[in-house]
């Protein structure tokens, strides 16, 4: 039988369980499957919420929602861009904290292999979502400073061909000096790409440390310590959502607020 649970640590290279028509399929996919599953248990139970008689999970989910709107608020410090980046924040963390709380509380999940490959792999602990879902973020803000600025004035605040010349027009001095602020919307460029990779591997190597960790310390402690360890890697996938979202929400808030 090709299908076991071994005790190997986990890899950081993602085997692929099979192709589908070229496709590698991974168990990122897998469980990301999974999780598709959960959400969508979720929206049908919250579309059935009344308003007129709460129960304690519509107060829960409520309060979560709160909870990130008014975070979102606090960071954007504007009501109207809140609205606006909420859907995508809010997608993003629970997102995170679904790939957490699976793993945390079935770490045996990632134990399940095939043919030497992981069955059911976090998302958050695979290198190639983190970095779809930085690029993602990344690329919605560009996407809002282009509404915000319209296409032309957004190409020239990174390539300012068009103050360098007004500058030299007014003197040599001016023109050298906006050659600089030229060079600097250069380094704007580079750091747009720095902040998927930035984002991506912080998220990346905080979750596969945290998984890894935890992996370790069942092993050692499995009988004395297993709710403190759960705890611990629940709390770190926590903070690590509410991180990667405040950080979205930043440069998302930045696009929209910024001025030609």
């Amino acid at each position: 039988m090709p299908l076991n649970i071994p005790s190997e640590p986990l890899s950081i290279r993602v085997e692929p369980l099979g192709y589908f028509y070229g496709l590698p399929i991974t168990g990122t996919m897998v469980m990301f499957m999974v999780e598709l599953l959960l959400f969508g248990i979720l929206f049908i139970a919250v579309s059935k919420f009344r308003v007129e008689k709460p129960g304690k999970f519509q107060i829960l989910v409520e309060m979560i929602f709160e909870t990130i709107q008014g975070l979102i608020k606090q960071i954007s410090g504007s009501d109207e861009i809140a609205k606006r980046v909420l859907p995508l924040i809010t997608s993003l963390i629970i997102l995170i904290l679904t790939s957490d709380i699976v793993l945390t509380f079935l770490p045996f999940l990632s134990g399940f292999t095939y043919e030497g490959a992981t069955i059911f792999r976090s998302h958050t602990n695979d290198f190639n979502t983190t970095f779809a879902l930085a690029v993602i973020s990344v690329v919605a803000a560009q996407i809002f400073s282009v509404i915000k600025l319209t296409p032309f004035n957004y190409i020239f605040r990174y390539i300012k061909v068009k103050q360098v010349v007004l500058s030299f027009k007014k003197g040599i001095k001016e023109g050298f000096m906006s050659l600089i602020d030229a060079f600097i919307g250069v380094l704007d460029i580079i750091s747009e790409f720095a902040k998927m990779i930035s984002l991506s591997l912080r998220l990346f190597g905080n979750m596969f440390a945290g998984e890894l960790l935890q992996g370790v310390l069942m092993s050692i402690f499995a009988i004395a310590l297993p709710l403190p360890i759960m705890g611990l890697s629940l709390l770190s996938g926590v903070i690590q959502a509410v991180v990667f979202g405040s950080l979205v929400t930043s440069y998302l808030a930045g696009a929209l607020s910024e001025n030609i």
